[in-house]
């Protein structure tokens, strides 16, 4: 558990000071090599946050020292990212779960074939192997795989296995251009797979 703290004596020239702790009266010794990010040099009065560790004589120490506004700044960031994955997993869900209900239930009624059904799963299988290449090769500065291969494989009907590949494998899924891309391929195969179950409704294929 974090504590939080205020730096009451510092010795710069040693590099060592003392802070009082709201949660306890003793001072806790503080030494810049303890402190995670050295933005700068600490000073009397800073506000930290640390861990509390007793040294081998049991007194208390700080460990994993970093300063508050450094700290929260850190939280805050880290909230903005995980709201927005939490934003990238709903906009997945809201195409995915749909498009996939459909697509079973047109297959129930008859009204397309279940080589349709086969077909998504396949190009889906086969686009998810290609996010996971790119990726391995990427971690061993090897041959990439094309953005424009990827896309293309998505627009052909993989997009599913992309969105997986995207939120399971953590690939491609920060670069706001690529993704942009991306959403516009999920569109194009939507709208041209209504365009042949429209066409084709009458009959089974």
């Amino acid at each position: 558990m974090h504590s939080k703290g205020t730096l009451t004596t510092w010795k710069d020239e040693q590099g060592f000071g003392f802070a009082t702790t709201e949660q306890q009266t003793d001072k806790v010794f503080v030494h810049i090599k303890n402190f995670s990010y050295k933005t700068r040099r600490p000073c009397e009065g800073d506000q930290l946050v640390y861990d509390i560790q007793m040294d081998a004589n049991q007194r208390p120490q700080a460990v994993n020292i970093q300063f508050l506004h450094d700290f929260e700044r850190k939280k805050l960031r880290h909230q903005r990212h995980n709201q927005a994955e939490e934003g990238k997993q709903l906009l997945s869900k809201i195409a995915a779960y749909p498009f996939i209900l459909v697509l079973l239930a047109l297959c129930f009624w008859g009204k397309i074939s279940i080589w349709v059904l086969g077909y998504y799963i396949v190009l889906s299988l086969l686009t998810f192997f290609l996010y996971w290449q790119d990726k391995n090769a990427a971690q061993k500065n090897q041959r990439r795989t094309p953005e424009k291969t990827l896309h293309q494989w998505s627009f052909l009907g993989g997009w599913m296995g992309a969105l997986i590949a995207q939120l399971s494998l953590r690939h491609k899924s920060q670069k706001k251009e690529f993704r942009e891309t991306f959403w516009l391929t999920v569109l194009g195969n939507i709208i041209v797979f209504a365009v042949f179950v429209y066409f084709t409704w009458p009959s089974t294929f």
